[in-house]
């Protein structure tokens, strides 16, 4: 748990470094299930990034969300100390897209 707190503090401070707008979802019994952690406006575009700890894995239903906001047109990331470099500079590459 700590290492994936340690990943998800990093990356708030890199995306706030970067000028993004980001808010921290906070799944309880009143909200929706498998949200990822990370709801993100990058340059007019929609991000979600789910943190993982280098052996955790994504529940089935976080699965299904992820593939419904790429399918809507947005970018979801599951992101662990192994990719997080890999996740970094595709987000680099949406900061230097032009907005349609």
């Amino acid at each position: 748990m700590a290492e994936e707190k340690n990943l998800e503090n990093r990356i708030k401070k890199w995306l706030t470094e970067k000028g993004c707008y980001w808010v921290k979802y906070f799944g309880c019994a009143y909200t929706r299930s498998g949200v990822p952690d990370l709801l993100c406006s990058i340059k007019g575009k929609f991000v979600a990034l789910e943190c993982k700890s280098s052996v955790g894995k994504l529940s089935e239903l976080q699965k299904h969300e992820i593939k419904k906001i790429s399918n809507s047109g947005g970018y979801a990331y599951c992101v662990s100390p192994k990719n997080w470099e890999e996740v970094k500079q595709d987000i680099e590459k949406i900061m230097e897209e032009e907005n349609d």
